[in-house]
């Protein structure tokens, strides 16, 4: 085998084993973008421990363990007002629940939770 044969099998070969690690890299890195937000808006919540205020999104690997928490009572004294949570919903509209506290899978056919709340 010639001298020019072994350098062109030698680079298809590493042309073919990048173009293969890139396709797993690919597979291996799905990212969920998932918007977490209030309806009506400003309300309050927790993801994961931490607070957040009306809305709120994140990008997180697919199959990526979270958890969503909200008080079930949220006072407004500037608005004279307090927001009672009602449900939380996903955009798939699969899950709907009472449940302050929810764990929640990171999964990108899954683009949002919803959590309802009641003025009153």
């Amino acid at each position: 085998m010639s001298t020019m044969n072994r350098s062109a099998i030698y680079r298809s070969s590493l042309v073919l084993l990048i173009l293969a690690l890139g396709v797993a890299a690919v597979h291996a890195d799905t990212i969920s973008n998932t918007m977490i937000y209030t309806e009506p808006a400003g309300g309050s919540f927790y993801v994961d421990g931490q607070r957040f205020a009306d809305s709120a999104t994140f990008l997180w690997p697919q199959g990526s363990k979270h958890t969503l928490d909200i008080d079930a009572l949220q006072q407004d004294p500037i608005l004279k007002m307090r927001r009672a949570f009602a449900s939380w919903t996903d955009s798939t509209g699969i899950l709907t629940g009472s449940a302050a506290h929810l764990v929640i899978t990171a999964d990108p056919s899954i683009t949002s939770y919803k959590a309802t709340l009641t003025l009153q």
